[in-house]
């Protein structure tokens, strides 16, 4: 049972690890970075047309 339990660790561990890998390479980290980059192109239109669902949501 210990060993079970043990070998459960390391491989929870190890998907963890790829995990943290792949959000660092081209994953999360870069997707937000374009989200970011993107919604500064949207405001930076001087307000005009644009901007986000909620701020679509507040003009009614």
């Amino acid at each position: 049972m210990f060993w079970a339990v043990a070998v459960s660790n390391v491989v929870g561990f190890l998907g963890l690890g790829a995990y943290f890998a792949y959000t660092t390479r081209r994953g999360m980290f870069a997707n937000a970075a374009e989200r970011v980059g993107s919604s500064e192109d949207e405001t930076s239109d001087g307000g005009k047309g644009g901007g986000s669902a909620a701020q679509s949501a507040d003009n009614d």
